[in-house]
């Protein structure tokens, strides 16, 4: 059965707009693995928030074995569709949501967090309006020949990109120019009497020759600041240590190229982060840090695809990271991953953990001890991994697309 009509069948709530569309699409993917994690979680018994700054040494939880949702690929759900207009115009509609494959659950920031939005697309490119992807988290999830949620974690790592995605968004995509396709995307504040404060504009432009690619991407969040305006929106990182808001800004530029078998790509990217003290416009920068990344991929045959990854921060961290893709299918993929970690004592603040890596992307967590690298700590929020520990991962999982 086609997946128009399955997905028509499965969400009778929604059949009587989809029949009006020329098709719609019901998509998603499952990426479920076990792990063995090694020194990468926080002992929230034993850890108080003196012994968490970037000065110290945390209490870890030791090792541990997991269900882990989304190391690699992400799991999701979507729909989508598309109307003809005619004249080689077409209208189009995108709702995507998360599955937390672990325990049934979806994601806090809303059903459809992932996209929400409608659009028009004709010779000219592209037109969406609503929720959708920023161009910079897109362009740099694709830099590495074999990346994935683990690797990729780096954006936060070393805050580069403000949001994995822009609400209140207008975009734009350009038709393939000869191999060149822009994205220009502006999130707009929604704020009555104040333009700046919560906004957001990203861009990214793309350029593929054949084996060849070259990519770069840049994005900025402007918080304004949150303590004398109304309504507005605090890009806050939530730590304790910290108060107001924060401007956000980052940028990558990055290459990939495809020789036979083998293929390599490297990406280096800068992010920064101003913050703002509450109750005045005093911007202190707190965070200026860079990341190198490299990494290599091998498809050593038509079903078995290998790749390595190494990225170094200037925030004194690095990860090392090995996988093996085995695909069953063209649907379902079995694969093991390998990563390690070293935290030393330069993240970005002295009250949570941005500057350093997490072994392994996960969105397990047990009330006693939070796996790979985030906890609260006496009230302190870790948004990255802990400072001056090395962690380890490694897992193995089934990734089943629909």
């Amino acid at each position: 059965m086609k997946k128009s009509l399955f997905a028509l069948a499965a969400l009778g709530a929604f059949a009587g707009a989809a029949s009006a569309q020329s098709s719609v699409t019901l998509y998603g993917a499952f990426d479920v693995s076990g792990a063995y994690i090694s020194n990468g979680g926080v002992d929230l018994s034993t850890t108080s928030t003196a012994s968490s700054k970037a000065t110290n040494t945390p209490s870890t939880a030791g090792n541990q074995i997991a269900l882990v949702d989304g190391a690699f690929a992400t799991s999701l759900w979507g729909m989508k569709g598309v109307e003809d207009l005619g004249g080689g115009m077409k209208a189009m509609f995108e709702a995507e949501s998360d599955l937390l494959a672990n325990n049934g659950t979806m994601h806090s920031g809303g059903l459809f967090r992932r996209a929400a939005n409608v659009g028009i697309s004709g010779g000219f490119g592209s037109i969406y309006l609503g929720l959708k992807g920023n161009p910079l988290t897109a362009a740099s999830a694709t830099a590495l020949p074999v990346e994935g949620n683990t690797v990729h974690s780096v954006r936060s790592t070393i805050g580069y990109n403000s949001t994995d995605f822009i609400k209140n968004g207008f975009q734009y995509e350009s038709p393939n120019l000869g191999g060149f396709v822009a994205r220009l995307a502006y999130g707009a504040s929604d704020t009555t009497g104040d333009t700046g404060d919560g906004t957001i504009i990203a861009a990214s432009a793309i350029y593929t020759m054949g084996n060849a690619r070259v990519h770069a991407a840049y994005n900025k969040a402007q918080a304004g600041n949150a303590a004398t305006t109304t309504g507005g929106t605090a890009w806050d990182f939530s730590s304790a240590a910290q108060s107001g808001a924060y401007d956000q800004m980052g940028w990558v530029a990055g290459a990939k190229y495809a020789m036979g078998a083998f293929s390599i790509g490297a990406q280096f990217a800068h992010g920064e982060q101003t913050a703002y003290t509450a109750g005045s416009t005093t911007a202190t920068k707190t965070a200026n840090a860079n990341a190198t990344m490299v990494g290599l991929g091998y498809q050593a045959s038509p079903a078995l695809l290998l790749g390595a990854n190494y990225i170094v921060t200037t925030a004194d961290s690095s990860m090392y990271n090995l996988q093996a893709h085995y695909a069953l299918s063209k649907r379902t993929t079995v694969y093991a991953q390998g990563t390690m970690t070293k935290n030393g004592a330069g993240a970005w603040s002295n009250g949570d953990a941005y500057g350093n890596f997490m072994p392994i992307n996960t969105n397990s967590s047990n009330p006693t001890k939070n796996i790979g690298g985030y906890g609260l700590v006496s009230g302190s929020s870790f948004s990255g991994g802990l400072p001056n520990t090395t962690g380890s991962a490694v897992n193995v999982g089934v990734i089943h697309k629909f």
